[in-house]
């Protein structure tokens, strides 16, 4: 059977079309791949810089040579100065009424864990088991430490209001953060308690990396 040159052009235009279509296809999905494989290996850095980070920030705490180690803050000091103030302003009258309820700071250790705790929270650069484990352990503590400072500073103003600490104001700062950290130890978020904790979860964050290892 003859093909008549007709047909024969008509033919060549389809196996022409057909090329170039799967030609462009073949282009556009090795096009995508390149971009998506540039998008995931930025993303992974961006994932490494981030865990990096926070590595430092929970090692902060207990790494002597930086200035938040646990050592150098005072974490009553100034809810405690503040209670003084106002008792001694106002002495007299809460001695003779027994009763002393003056506002109370909040506590400084809360106010840093709980913006940690709300920045990993939803951070896409953090995997999820991670994030899940540092919240957990970060949330749990900062609620904790609200909750025993705030005790613990209604238990000192009760006592000035039955006129216990008479003359020894200058050493309440002291016996308040020893108590308060006496009962963080007893509920199990003491300096030693979350050090450990805080190496599980850097070592959790060293097995994330090295799934990186060539």
């Amino acid at each position: 059977m003859q093909i008549s040159l007709d047909n024969a052009q008509k033919v060549a235009q389809i196996a022409f079309y057909v090329t170039l279509i799967v030609v462009t296809i073949l282009t556009f999905l090795r096009a995508k791949k390149g971009l998506l494989s540039n998008v995931n290996t930025e993303y992974h850095k961006k994932v490494i810089e981030r865990l990096a980070e926070l590595s430092k920030t929970l090692l902060d705490e207990y790494d002597f040579d930086s200035p938040s180690h646990w050592s150098k803050r005072r974490m009553v000091d100034d809810a405690v100065e503040a209670i003084n103030k106002e008792f001694l302003r106002r002495k007299a009258e809460i001695l003779r009424e027994g009763k002393f309820q003056p506002g109370i700071r909040s506590n400084p250790d809360y106010e840093r864990l709980s913006r940690l705790a709300q920045r990993v929270k939803s951070d896409p650069f953090i995997p999820s088991e991670i994030r899940d484990n540092i919240v957990d352990l970060v949330g749990t503590r900062a609620d904790v430490i609200l909750e025993v400072h705030l005790r613990q500073m209604h238990k000192y103003c009760d006592e000035l209001a039955a006129g216990e600490h008479e003359g020894g104001l200058e050493y309440s700062k002291a016996v308040v953060h020893n108590r308060v950290i006496a009962e963080l130890r007893e509920r199990g978020c003491g300096i030693d308690e979350i050090e450990e904790e805080v190496h599980k979860l850097r070592l959790a964050i060293q097995k994330y990396f090295r799934e990186f290892y060539p």
